[in-house]
């Protein structure tokens, strides 16, 4: 399970990272801010990127998730209850997987994006969501 945690935390690192950069108005991969824009937040007609502000909550959401990986993995001191660690852990995997999966069910229900975004997502984004939940709840499952 160590290398399973390794690699999350390492993932995580990355998002976290690509948004910070966006936080503080770098524009990456795409230079573009309306093409950015469409490509990962992908709402129909977007023009700009979210605020910083708001794109740091993303970033704290990342790394509450990195944390939380850590304690699952035995690396720091869970400064909580077990029961807690393990909810925690199974709420975070949760949502990943239900996100990972809205892709594939939410056109069932004449949810719409942008096109750019709705590629990348099918074919990048959510497989990689659905991986990081799946790994993130077997690491949860492990936890003792």
């Amino acid at each position: 399970m160590a290398f399973l945690a390794v690699l999350l935390s390492f993932v995580f690192a990355l998002v976290g990272a690509v948004h910070v950069l966006w936080a503080l108005r770098v524009w990456w991969p795409i230079r573009d801010e309306a093409r950015l824009a469409q490509t990962v937040v992908g709402t129909p007609g977007i023009t700009r990127m979210p605020a910083s502000w708001l794109t740091m909550v993303v970033v704290g959401a990342v790394a509450v998730g990195m944390a939380w990986i850590a304690m699952l993995a035995g690396w720091v001191a869970a400064p909580v209850p077990v029961w807690l660690v393990t909810t925690g852990g199974a709420v975070m995997a949760a949502i990943l997987l239900v996100r990972g999966t809205a892709t594939y069910v939410a056109p069932l229900f004449g949810a719409s994006a942008a096109p750019a975004f709705t590629r990348l997502d099918r074919r990048f984004y959510a497989p990689l969501i659905l991986a990081l939940g799946t790994g993130v709840a077997l690491l949860t499952l492990s936890y003792t």
